[in-house]
């Protein structure tokens, strides 16, 4: 019997991709402040419904090159084309917050959730992570895709425990998972926001018709 509850049945739903680039990976660093949120709203019946990309301009902010060349941060460009913290903040979070959207993100849990909360902080407000509820981390569904486990109880405890989990032979990269379901992947374009989005996207519409959830 089909279980038409499962997200590969709900044409409508919408989905709000995520991702940030940042300074380093310390996320014990209140100075470790994300440069970049790009995200796209699509559904099963609707490619790309919207498209955002924010700069952000941090006072001061400072990026390693190493980080500048992973990420391609080009100062000149968050400078001319950047808004204050303030407005980027108050933008991501009017959809981050709008329940109409399942958040999806890879490698979320471990990081970018982090990211936003540091940005938050920061601005003076106060930690908000209502919205996991709605979230869903394509790394750690992919994860336990892989290693066989059926999703149940409370997704998101079921998301942290393979987020976290140490799975010998596993590998759930964007790359690794691109190649798997034949996804086109250009290395030069990878750890660029508005790049991997969208091959966060077509992943997440193959785990979900090879996955019950």
């Amino acid at each position: 019997m089909l279980d038409t509850h499962l997200l590969r049945f709900n044409k409508k739903q919408k989905y709000l991709i995520a991702d940030c680039e940042t300074c380093n990976l310390n996320l014990a660093l209140d100075k470790n402040l994300p440069w970049q949120w790009a995200w796209q709203v699509s559904s099963l019946e609707e490619e790309k419904i919207e498209f955002k990309n924010i700069y952000i301009n941090w006072p001061g902010l400072k990026v390693s090159k190493e980080a500048a060349l992973l990420t391609g941060y080009d100062a000149n460009t968050v400078s001319a084309k950047g808004i204050s913290p303030q407005e980027a903040l108050k933008i991501l979070d009017s959809y981050l917050y709008d329940e109409q959207y399942i958040i999806v993100m890879h490698n979320g849990l471990n990081f970018d959730v982090y990211l936003h909360n540091i940005m938050r902080r920061v601005l003076g407000k106060k930690s908000d992570f209502s919205y996991l509820k709605r979230f869903i981390d394509s790394n750690a569904i992919a994860r336990a895709w892989k290693y066989g486990v059926k999703l149940n109880g409370d997704r998101l405890s079921f998301q942290y425990k393979f987020a976290n989990a140490k799975l010998k032979g596993i590998k759930t990269s964007i790359m690794s998972l691109s190649k798997e379901f034949d996804i086109p992947y250009n290395p030069q374009m990878a750890h660029k926001a508005e790049y991997d989005i969208n091959l966060n996207w077509q992943i997440f519409k193959k785990l979900i018709f090879n996955y019950e959830i």
